[in-house]
């Protein structure tokens, strides 16, 4: 497997790529660079504003006709099932409530056979858009921690007010975490 770094201009253009985690295989992770100079990425938006963007492109690769014939693992992958998520699904009071469950699909091979937490802090604006994502603990793999950090931010959330709160509204600040264990996955 292997983890690019892009970057991209407004337009979708990539202007620069390079390895983040390689496959050891040093032509190998040139025909990837090359790859992903010459694809074209949709450009990101906030606000209704074309923004230039950092990111990062997981390759996993199998080698067909390898002398070693190890038995594959089944195909498995984990979904955006956070500690709020969960309790929300469960009907327990939560601090806030996610809309829809964000969209995250990461498979098992990411973790490298260990169990990955990954925390993170947000906040919210009156109409439930996520305005800024920090990650309070990372997973020590950084393509793991940048997925969950793009699946919260393309999140909306709703939350509760209290008769205090209902008269101003001020910009919430809220936590939640992911934990990802390699012999629970679905």
């Amino acid at each position: 497997s292997a983890i690019i770094r892009v970057k991209a201009n407004n337009t979708g253009e990539v202007t620069e790529a390079d390895i983040q985690e390689s496959t050891g295989i040093r032509a190998l992770d040139q025909k990837l660079v090359d790859a992903v100079e010459n694809a074209k990425v949709k450009p990101y938006s906030k606000n209704g504003k074309a923004i230039a963007l950092v990111g990062y492109q997981t390759f996993t690769l199998t080698l067909e006709n390898a002398t070693d014939h190890v038995q594959r693992a089944k195909q498995c992958t984990y979904s955006f099932n956070s500690k709020n998520w969960n309790k929300q699904q469960l009907d327990k009071s939560v601090a806030f409530v996610y809309l829809k469950q964000p969209q995250l699909a990461l498979d098992q091979s990411l973790l490298k056979n260990k169990d990955r937490t990954v925390k993170f802090k947000f906040k919210a604006n009156k109409q439930g858009e996520i305005t800024q994502v920090k990650l309070t603990q990372r997973s020590g793999i950084n393509a793991l921690d940048q997925q969950v950090l793009a699946a919260v931010e393309h999140a909306s959330i709703n939350v509760k007010r209290s008769y205090r709160t209902l008269w101003i509204y001020k910009q919430s600040s809220f936590n939640d975490a992911i934990q990802f264990k390699v012999n629970e996955c679905k």
